[in-house]
This record gives C-alpha cells, structure tokens and sequence, in this order.
C-alpha cells in the first residue's frame, strides 16, 4: 500500500467526489493487507471485545492526539466563492444557486437580504465552516494497525504489553462497512475551501424543490480531516473503519487470533486461561509473544494451533 498515492487520489480537487470516492475505495481494495491489528489492554471490556467480538468506535474528542481532525479553511476563499455563486446570474433554475441562497437564509436569517443575495458575508462563511466542523462530531472511528510486532505499539496502547492484540480479516470487516480508510501521515493541512463547499451545502430536487443532502456526501470527503495526522505517528501504520453515529461494531466472525502481550501471563494468569479456553473451544490460533534472546524484536510462540496436522502447520484465516 503506497499512501502518497492515497493522498493524491484524496486531494485531488479537479475531479468530481464521487469518482474520487470510487477511485480511492477501488485502490484500498486492491491494496489493503488481509489482516489488521488492534491494540488492547486488559480493561473492564475485555470479554466483550474477545469472547463477543465487540468494537467500540470513539470519538475523535476521546484520542490523546490534539490535531486529530484539525483542517485548514480559507475564510476569504471560501467567502469569495460564494460571493461569486450568488453574483453570477444563473441559468433558470440553477441548482447550485438556489440551494447556496436556502442554505445561507437557513444558516443567517437575520442579516440575510431576499432583494440582493451579493455581497456574501465573512460570517456566512464561518457558517458553513462551523456546520462541517459540527458534522465531524457525529463520526466515530476505530483505529487499526498494519503491524503485530510493533515495540511502540505494545507499550503505548497494550499496556506496556500486558495486554493483547487482535489480527482481524480485512475481508470479513468490509461487509461491515464500506471502506477501512488508511491514515496519511503529513504535516501540512490542506485548505478545505472549496470541498466544504461541494459537501455541506444542499443541492435541491428539481424546481425550487424540496432541500437534501448533496449526492457527493458519500465521497469519503467529509471524512477528508480525518484521514490526516502528522507524520511522528507514522509508527503506527493506521487504518480506520469511520462510521456515522455508530458506537459499535460486531465483529467476531473477523477474528482470525489472538496474541498476548510478552507481560499478559505474568500480570493476569487467570484471565490468560480464561482466552486459553475460549480459543481451543472456537478453534482460533492463540500466540504468546516474547522477546527475542539475542535482539530487540518480538516473537510469536503459538500456545494453541487448532490446524496443525502431521507436524506441519497449515496457516489459516477464517
């Protein structure tokens, strides 16, 4: 998976956002690894997440990164814009041009002039930009990883590898969604001007009909803030499952095994018996990882192999 090539497919503002969309969710599907990694500790939702193949999404107001969903928007840009849609004279019934007047008489009432749609204000601008940026609250997002034996990873979200970590079946999660997105590590912010404008401005139905939301929304583009972080969390290696208004997710049949952390058995002995069990009881390949004696990398030593047969072992992802 090259992600440059995700971030020129991503902003590229020449083409419509449908076809970006398409283009973007075509390549991830050519692209993306058969399994994805998550992170655990051993908190009061471990059984959930193991024993009922539980995932939680968050909100972007719960992650420890303060530019997580930050974006650039060019007031003057963006007023200039809209100034110009509502200048220009339109063709009779132009869609673009009524559902820009509804939206800023929706949005500003108060200063809003029914005989002289131009000049367009700075604060109709702040509107609209407030408008998306509300949106972005109604979107939460699982995060996964490309790798299993990360050092990093283990200690930062594993509880100093206390805990455990999942490998999913990228196949079995994408009936559960659309698109898993992956994460652009870049420490520029791209100016949203003119996306926010295709995104959350309503497009109308026919004649001065009724108001919906614009056909492009399901480009991937208002998701676009959220597909960016800077580049000190390249380590990770993320992808995400984004949703709307969505807390969780079932997701066992995408387990394909498990791994403990090198400290799990050390630090919960019990709990390490109870996945034990379970594992055997699902036939789920179940590791233990350990560090390597003579280097500073990570190991998998199996604790349970339900497909091996006449001392081979057969490799497999259900």
């Amino acid at each position: 998976m090259d992600r440059e090539i995700c971030k020129s497919i991503i902003l590229n503002d020449k083409k419509e956002r449908k076809d970006i969309y398409e283009e973007l969710k075509s390549y991830i599907l050519e692209n993306i690894p058969v399994l994805l990694f998550r992170y655990y500790p051993f908190n009061k939702y471990w059984r959930d997440i193991i024993f009922n193949g539980q995932l939680k999404l968050s909100k972007i107001t719960a992650f420890n990164d303060i530019f997580e969903g930050r974006t650039f928007y060019n007031r003057f840009n963006l007023t200039y814009r809209m100034r110009r849609m509502l200048s220009i004279a339109p063709p009779p019934y132009e869609p673009e041009y009524y559902a820009l007047r509804s939206f800023i008489y929706s949005a500003d009432p108060a200063t809003y002039n029914k005989k002289r749609y131009a000049p367009c204000k700075i604060e109709w601008a702040e509107n609209v930009i407030n408008r998306a940026e509300k949106e972005l609250e109604h979107y939460s997002i699982v995060c996964f990883s490309e790798n299993d034996d990360s050092i990093l990873m283990w200690s930062h979200y594993s509880d100093c590898h206390k805990g455990f970590c999942i490998a999913y079946n990228t196949r079995v999660l994408l009936e559960k969604c659309d698109i898993i997105y992956p994460i652009i590590y870049d420490n520029n912010l791209s100016d949203e001007s003119y996306s926010i404008i295709c995104e959350y401005i309503p497009s109308v139905e026919g004649r001065g009909g009724t108001m919906s939301v614009h056909p492009d929304t399901k480009s991937g583009l208002q998701v676009r803030p959220l597909l960016f972080k800077t580049t000190d969390w390249s380590y990770e290696h993320e992808w995400r499952i984004i949703m709307k208004d969505t807390e969780f997710i079932s997701a066992s049949d995408a387990i394909s095994h498990i791994l403990l952390g090198a400290l799990a058995k050390k630090e919960h002995n019990d709990k390490v018996d109870e996945i034990t069990a379970w594992a055997k009881s699902h036939n789920k390949l179940l590791y233990q990882v350990s560090a390597a004696e003579q280097q500073n990398t990570l190991l998998r030593v199996p604790i349970y192999e339900p497909y091996k047969r006449r001392g081979r072992w057969y490799r497999y992802f259900d």
